[in-house]
């Protein structure tokens, strides 16, 4: 269901068999959720993008700066 957003989305976490949390750029979650509403796809509120493609990639950064 994500392919189509390339690394915009990824799988952030497989809570249960019908609870997958995906993670991303906000312009590519608010598509993500547009697209598949009707599955009962919905947002939720978080204030940091943990478990996403745009974290792994300061990662290193973030290692260095809280050690």
């Amino acid at each position: 269901m994500i392919t189509g957003w390339g690394e915009d989305l990824s799988v952030a976490a497989v809570n249960g068999p019908a609870q997958v949390v995906i993670s991303g750029t906000t312009a590519a979650c608010d598509e993500f959720v547009q697209a598949h509403a009707q599955r009962g796809v919905r947002r939720i509120a978080v204030d940091y993008a943990s478990h996403s493609v745009q974290v792994q990639a300061i990662q290193d950064q973030l290692h260095t700066d809280l050690a």
